[in-house]
């Protein structure tokens, strides 16, 4: 049995936003009906149910999200990239209130003053393959748990990463370039596991009172974001071209600095990914051989 929509608020085949029926992915599964379509990624989200799944089309929406129910929101690439969420600095682009939501494939921005891309105020969600540039932060956590942040572009932001007293969260595989620092932990965010990202950044890591942190995980023979042969932890640069991962010695040539990298006394990368000379990462050449970047 199909769940209606709002009166006037009926789907049209080509909105920009489609609503799709719980535990239903592409499009075969979605919603539609004539009349003028939802163009708005919250009205959506306002009549959707729990479990639903939210297809957003490329496109830019003008709009501050706010995701109050656990849904799977997924942008589908139609020609145009990503769909881009502007919240034209009025706030947070796109905010999680609510625990076990799923957003993919986005590009959030434009988020200024004090805001955020992604600000995740709740636990058990995941973002992943989305594009978080030109806000004031990149993602915070913010009294936070249990997330997962995974193959994500953070870039071009004031702080790339604001973890909020909040734990055992798992950020990996994420690309975080050309912010002031690549993350700041506040007031006992602790155990999360940080491995397998890139970073390059003005400064690595910032931080206020005491927070405990993994920065890798176990070596495993996995190739690394910088297509080395093992997993460890994570590629650390600066934008001045200095940093331990450009400037490592790497004896056995597996990818992996052979010393750990203290980023404060609690929190160690103990595998931080070397970069040989003349590698590529991403289409670029990280450096020359001679520890200056390219």
């Amino acid at each position: 049995m199909r769940r209606e929509g709002p009166q006037n608020s009926d789907w049209n085949s080509d909105a920009g936003v489609i609503a799709c029926r719980r535990g239903g992915g592409g499009d075969n599964n979605c919603e539609r009906k004539r009349g003028r379509g939802l163009y708005k990624v919250q009205d959506a989200i306002d009549n959707a149910s729990a479990g639903d799944t939210i297809l957003v089309r490329s496109g830019t929406y003008y709009e501050s999200v706010n995701v109050s129910k656990p849904l799977t929101l997924r942008g589908v690439d139609t020609g145009g990239g990503k769909p881009v969420v502007d919240s034209n600095g009025s706030g947070d682009v796109i905010t999680f209130s609510a625990d076990g939501i799923m957003l993919d494939g986005f590009n959030a921005t434009n988020g200024k003053s004090f805001n955020a891309g992604i600000m995740i105020a709740s636990n058990n969600s995941t973002v992943i393959g989305s594009d978080i540039s030109h806000n004031n932060y990149g993602i915070i956590l913010y009294f936070s748990s249990n997330n997962t942040l995974y193959n994500n572009s953070i870039t071009e932001n004031r702080d790339g990463f604001i973890l909020y007293t909040s734990s055992n969260n798992i950020v990996h595989s994420n690309i975080v370039l050309n912010n002031y620092y690549a993350m700041y932990l506040f007031y006992s965010s602790d155990n999360n596991t940080i491995y397998n990202n890139l970073f390059n950044n003005t400064y690595d890591l910032g931080y206020s009172g005491s927070n405990r942190n993994r920065w890798n995980t176990t070596k495993t023979e996995i190739a690394s974001i910088v297509g080395g042969p093992y997993l460890g932890g994570n590629l650390w640069e600066n934008l001045d071209g200095t940093g331990v991962s450009l400037t490592c010695t790497d004896s056995d040539k597996d990818w992996i600095c052979d010393s750990n990298y203290t980023l404060s006394p609690e929190n160690v990368d103990y595998l931080p990914l070397a970069v040989p000379p003349h590698a590529y990462v991403n289409g670029t050449v990280m450096h020359d051989g001679t520890g200056s970047q390219v």
